[in-house]
């Protein structure tokens, strides 16, 4: 059988896939009763689905249904030499085992930059920009865990990497650092 249909002009065009025929807030209201494990495989089926499992009025529908869940976001080097670090989120696979999966979306973040989170959003504050250069950079992103997407803020006014930072009374401090431009061994 085949998965193409034949209309009056004898062109072949694809079956329409039923649940986009339902109405937006139905389709919703479906897909988010349905766990995060599936999103992955849900985002491969069609742009409107990709779009869909990374909207904001998605994840507003699992809290008001009560399907809030907990995220780990995971930092990795995947290269000393590149001194950028790529996003993962620890996922669990419909048959409960986990697993780490990459968030494209997420540009590479300087190594050894700060991190503090504050709701869905993590910050991401200096850090090494070319490591075997040793350049520093000030700039500051905002990575929103809900999107998967960044955006850069007001950079710091001194580039620094390796920094502390925490979250007091609804402000982010970042606290000692080394200093750009750092002379890396062998470099």
């Amino acid at each position: 059988m085949s998965s193409k249909l034949a209309t009056n002009d004898d062109h072949l065009q694809e079956p329409p896939i039923l649940m986009t025929s339902l109405p937006d807030e139905i389709l919703l209201d479906c897909v988010a009763r349905l766990p995060r494990s599936y999103y992955p495989i849900l985002s491969l089926v069609s742009k409107q689905f990709r779009s869909l499992v990374t909207s904001p009025e998605l994840y507003r529908r699992r809290c008001f249904l009560g399907y809030e869940e907990h995220c780990l976001y995971v930092a990795i080097s995947e290269n000393i030499e590149t001194s950028n670090i790529h996003w993962y989120t620890l996922a669990r696979k419909p048959n409960d085992k986990l697993w780490l999966v990459r968030i494209p979306s997420l540009p590479p973040m300087p190594l050894h930059g700060s991190y503090v989170v504050k709701g869905s959003s993590i910050y991401v504050m200096g850090g090494f920009h070319q490591w075997q250069r040793g350049l520093i950079t000030p700039n500051v992103s905002r990575l929103d865990c809900v999107s998967h997407m960044a955006e850069p803020l007001t950079r710091m006014p001194k580039a620094v990497a390796a920094s502390v930072s925490a979250l007091v009374d609804g402000k982010v401090y970042v606290i000692g650092a080394l200093e750009g431009p750092l002379l890396v061994p062998g470099s």
